[in-house]
C-alpha cells in the first residue's frame, strides 16, 4: 500500500475511534446489518444466539486484531517517515463534523470557506440517518458496557505492540 501511495502521491487520512467503543459498535453492527456483511470477521447465525458476554468476548477475539494490526501498522509507517498522514478521532468528528471536515480540506489544500462547509454538511447530515449508515455515535458506550474481563482482553491484544501508543485509541500508556 505504501508503495501505491508514494506512486501516486496519496496522502491518507486514517480515522480512530475509542478501541472500548468500537467493540459494541461492531456487535449493533452484526445484530442490524447481518453476521455475512463485516469483511473482516467470520460469523455465523450462531452470533445472534450467544449472550452479550459472549458477542462482546467473540468480537474481542476474532475482530480487534485486524483493528490493533491496522492502527499499529500506520503508526509505524507515519513515525518512520514512510507516509504523510492526517490521524483523525471519531469522537473530534463527532462532536464537531464542519471543524473535522475542515482539517480534511486543510489537509488536502482544498479551499473551501466555513459557509461552503456549512452547506455540505446540511446537504449530507440533513438526509435521512438510514441512509447515512451512521451507528450510535456513542463514545463511552465501551466503558459502560464492557465488563473488566473483557476490558483486560482487549488490552491485552495491544500488548503484542509495547513500542505503540495506543492512548489516542483510549488505551493508557505503560509508564
Amino acid at each position: 500500500n505504501l508503495q501505491i501511495m508514494h506512486r501516486f502521491g496519496i496522502r491518507p487520512t486514517i480515522l480512530t475511534r475509542n478501541i472500548f467503543d468500537v467493540v459494541p459498535s461492531i456487535r449493533d453492527y452484526l445484530l442490524q446489518e447481518g453476521v455475512e456483511r463485516f469483511p473482516s470477521l467470520y460469523a455465523t447465525e450462531y452470533f445472534e444466539e450467544m449472550d452479550e458476554d459472549a458477542q462482546f468476548s467473540f468480537i474481542i477475539t476474532y475482530a480487534l486484531p485486524w483493528y490493533f494490526q491496522f492502527y499499529a501498522s500506520w503508526s509505524d509507517a507515519c513515525t518512520a517517515g514512510k507516509i504523510d498522514a492526517l490521524w483523525l478521532r471519531y469522537e473530534e468528528l463527532r462532536t464537531d463534523w464542519a471543524k473535522a471536515l475542515g482539517r480534511i480540506l486543510d489537509y488536502y489544500r482544498i479551499g473551501k470557506s466555513e459557509v461552503e462547509i456549512a452547506a455540505a454538511l446540511e446537504q449530507t447530515l440533513g438526509r435521512d440517518r438510514a441512509r447515512l449508515r451512521i451507528n450510535k455515535g456513542v463514545s463511552g458506550r465501551g466503558a459502560s458496557l464492557l465488563t473488566d474481563r473483557h476490558k483486560s482482553m482487549v488490552i491485552g491484544l495491544s500488548e503484542h505492540y509495547p513500542w505503540i501508543d495506543f492512548s489516542p485509541i483510549g488505551i493508557a500508556k505503560k509508564p
